[in-house]
């Protein structure tokens, strides 16, 4: 919202810039320089007040997530898994919860709503859509590391392609999605690295996550 009011002054005042970030290093520092009338340029300046603020504060909440998620051992043995960083891994452990609680990973994956819905009419049984009946947020990471998963080697790769052949890519990312749920489960309760791990990227998301407690 600050930075759409930013825009809507900018084009009020007919500045025009080349930025491609106008919010970038050098992006703001045109912003704090830039010549317009004094009403428009306190404006702009109480405006830039409030998104430093909001991004140290958004600074701030991403090191305490950092500090709590280099503590988990969950934490680190989903980020062994590419696509998930301690963010998308905090946002999975945290709606899961305890990996006990599930007897086994078709409650997880129910749970989730990541389980076809069943119609049956006298003897005839047949699946249908996902229910959506469970946890929008843990189904919405789980499509949204599905994306990044499926551009490396591994199991998850093979089995979308595979399906996407013959079914739709929609179709494909949420049967994707209800899989890696299972990989998932199967990590957490035997406590194990995801099978087809790369070790140079999980390392470097490991730096990334130490770097961001500092």
């Amino acid at each position: 919202v600050v930075k759409n009011r930013i825009h809507a002054l900018m084009a009020k005042n007919g500045v025009k810039h080349e930025f491609s970030d106008l919010f970038g290093v050098e992006g703001m520092n045109f912003l704090r320089e830039i010549d317009l009338p004094e009403l428009q340029r306190i404006a702009v300046d109480v405006l830039l007040r409030q998104l430093e603020s909001i991004d140290k504060e958004i600074e701030h909440v991403q090191k305490q997530i950092a500090v709590i998620a280099r503590e988990d051992e969950d934490i680190k043995i989903l980020m062994t898994i590419p696509g998930i960083d301690y963010y998308s891994a905090m946002i999975i452990k945290n709606e899961i919860g305890e990996i006990e609680r599930f007897l086994d990973y078709k409650k997880l994956c129910s749970f989730a709503g990541l389980v076809p819905r069943v119609h049956q009419s006298g003897n005839t049984r047949w699946e249908g859509h996902i229910t959506k009946e469970g946890d929008a947020l843990l189904r919405w990471i789980l499509i949204q590391v599905v994306h990044q998963v499926v551009r490396y080697p591994g199991e998850l790769r093979k089995f979308y392609y595979e399906l996407k052949k013959k079914k739709s890519t929609k179709i494909a990312v949420v049967a994707t999605a209800r899989k890696l749920l299972r990989v998932i489960y199967c990590m957490l309760a035997r406590k194990e690295n995801y099978r087809y791990e790369r070790k140079a990227l999980t390392e470097s998301k490991l730096k990334r996550l130490e770097k961001t407690t500092c």
